[in-house]
Protein backbone atom coordinates (compact mmCIF):
# COMPACT_ATOMS: atom_id res chain seq x y z
CA UNK A 1 0.00 0.00 0.00
CA UNK A 2 0.92 3.46 -0.56
CA UNK A 3 0.83 6.44 1.63
CA UNK A 4 -1.88 8.80 0.71
CA UNK A 5 -1.28 12.80 2.74
CA UNK A 6 -3.88 14.93 3.00
CA UNK A 7 -1.80 17.82 4.05
CA UNK A 8 -1.57 20.73 1.23
CA UNK A 9 1.00 23.24 1.28
CA UNK A 10 1.47 26.36 -0.68
CA UNK A 11 5.09 26.41 -1.71
CA UNK A 12 7.05 29.57 -0.01
CA UNK A 13 7.49 30.99 -3.37
CA UNK A 14 3.80 32.01 -3.20
CA UNK A 15 4.36 34.97 -0.77
CA UNK A 16 6.85 36.32 -3.14
CA UNK A 17 4.40 35.94 -5.72
CA UNK A 18 1.62 37.76 -3.67
CA UNK A 19 3.85 40.44 -3.18
CA UNK A 20 5.07 41.00 -6.87
CA UNK A 21 1.46 40.98 -7.76
CA UNK A 22 0.52 43.40 -5.14
CA UNK A 23 2.89 45.74 -5.85
CA UNK A 24 2.18 45.41 -9.94
CA UNK A 25 -1.02 46.11 -9.21
CA UNK A 26 -0.63 49.26 -7.14
CA UNK A 27 2.15 50.52 -9.07
CA UNK A 28 -0.51 50.02 -11.99
CA UNK A 29 -3.41 51.75 -10.04
CA UNK A 30 -1.23 54.43 -8.81
CA UNK A 31 -0.27 55.06 -12.58
CA UNK A 32 -3.88 55.16 -13.84
CA UNK A 33 -5.09 57.48 -11.28
CA UNK A 34 -2.44 60.00 -12.50
CA UNK A 35 -3.86 60.22 -15.76
CA UNK A 36 -7.38 59.96 -15.20
CA UNK A 37 -6.96 63.08 -13.00
CA UNK A 38 -4.81 64.72 -15.81
CA UNK A 39 -7.38 63.73 -18.26
CA UNK A 40 -10.54 64.66 -16.58
CA UNK A 41 -11.63 60.89 -17.31
CA UNK A 42 -14.58 59.49 -14.26
CA UNK A 43 -14.15 56.28 -16.66
CA UNK A 44 -10.33 56.03 -16.08
CA UNK A 45 -10.66 57.04 -12.32
CA UNK A 46 -13.51 54.06 -12.22
CA UNK A 47 -11.61 52.03 -13.44
CA UNK A 48 -8.99 52.57 -11.17
CA UNK A 49 -10.69 52.34 -8.16
CA UNK A 50 -12.07 48.81 -9.48
CA UNK A 51 -8.10 47.92 -9.99
CA UNK A 52 -7.70 49.25 -6.10
CA UNK A 53 -10.76 46.63 -5.37
CA UNK A 54 -8.25 43.67 -7.05
CA UNK A 55 -5.09 45.10 -4.85
CA UNK A 56 -7.59 44.80 -1.79
CA UNK A 57 -8.31 40.90 -2.62
CA UNK A 58 -4.61 40.50 -3.58
CA UNK A 59 -4.16 41.38 0.29
CA UNK A 60 -6.56 39.31 1.63
CA UNK A 61 -5.69 36.62 0.23
CA UNK A 62 -2.01 36.93 0.52
CA UNK A 63 -2.87 37.90 4.76
CA UNK A 64 -4.81 34.70 4.53
CA UNK A 65 -1.96 32.53 3.35
CA UNK A 66 0.60 33.53 5.96
CA UNK A 67 -2.02 33.15 8.66
CA UNK A 68 -2.07 29.24 7.21
CA UNK A 69 0.85 28.64 8.51
CA UNK A 70 0.50 29.64 12.22
CA UNK A 71 0.03 26.98 14.85
CA UNK A 72 -3.12 26.04 16.87
CA UNK A 73 -3.69 27.51 20.16
CA UNK A 74 -6.52 27.39 22.53
CA UNK A 75 -8.75 29.68 21.25
CA UNK A 76 -8.03 28.46 18.04
CA UNK A 77 -7.98 24.64 17.88
CA UNK A 78 -8.26 24.02 14.83
CA UNK A 79 -5.73 26.18 13.72
CA UNK A 80 -6.14 28.96 10.87
CA UNK A 81 -6.46 26.68 7.53
CA UNK A 82 -9.84 27.64 6.66
CA UNK A 83 -8.71 31.85 6.65
CA UNK A 84 -8.49 31.34 2.56
CA UNK A 85 -12.26 30.55 2.78
CA UNK A 86 -12.87 33.84 4.62
CA UNK A 87 -10.77 36.06 2.95
CA UNK A 88 -12.81 34.70 -0.27
CA UNK A 89 -16.02 35.08 1.26
CA UNK A 90 -14.61 38.86 2.08
CA UNK A 91 -13.41 39.56 -0.98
Amino acid sequence: MHQHNHAHHAPEKINKAFIIAIAINLGFTAIETIFALLANSSSLLADAGHNLGDVMGLLLAFMANILTKKQATATFSYGFKRTTILAAIIN
